[in-house]
């Protein structure tokens, strides 16, 4: 029997159906978002310091009061230090707390057990329930009842989209495997 293959250019749904079979936030690609954003603001700290020092040293000279414009720059300054530690303690939880990893063989991430975070692997057949909690947390729920949380706060908003796609294949397909096999059961 000679069949004919099938189009994927048949149906304009089907092409336009995409299909998330994977989705992975590595350590690295978190750490590295920060690390470059962190330089920035290094760069715009001595930037911002250096230009303060001059105005400083010659609105001082003059004796003229431009209080205002030390104060704006002196601002500046100090915010840009702020956004610096703020990515610099980014960059360490992205190290702490992923890679997150969703594909055929189940979840692989880190997850958090008493204030630390550990590298767990959860198989399809032993998940019973992911939900998504206030705080960008994802709570795997597992057969033997314990719940797992990981987090996403660091997660680009663009990879959000993909993470519901991919739950979402999985979960119908597991449904499906479920309905399959209790009608074999069945018969």
């Amino acid at each position: 029997m000679n069949e004919k293959p099938e189009n994927p250019f048949a149906s304009p749904a089907t092409v336009a159906a995409k299909e998330y079979r994977e989705f992975y936030v590595l350590d690295h690609e978190i750490a590295t978002r920060e690390n470059f954003q962190l330089l920035v603001a290094a760069i715009l700290v001595v930037l911002f310091s250096t230009i303060w020092g001059s105005f400083a040293f010659y609105t001082s000279a003059t004796l003229s009061g431009e209080w205002i414009g030390n104060a704006l720059l002196a601002f500046m300054t100090f915010s840009c230090v702020a956004t610096v530690m703020n990515h610099w303690m980014r960059a360490r939880r992205g190290w702490q707390r992923f890679p997150l990893v969703i594909d055929v063989d189940g979840i692989h991430g880190k997850f958090e057990e008493g204030g630390d975070w550990k590298p767990r692997r959860f198989r399809w057949n032993e998940v019973v329930s992911v939900k998504f909690v206030p705080r960008n947390r994802m709570v795997v729920s597992t057969l033997d009842g314990a719940a797992h949380t990981a987090d996403l706060s660091l997660v680009r908003s663009g990879k959000w989209h993909q993470l519901r796609e991919t739950l979402k294949f999985y979960s119908d397909s597991m449904a499906k495997r479920a309905a399959d096999s209790q009608a074999d059961a069945s018969a």
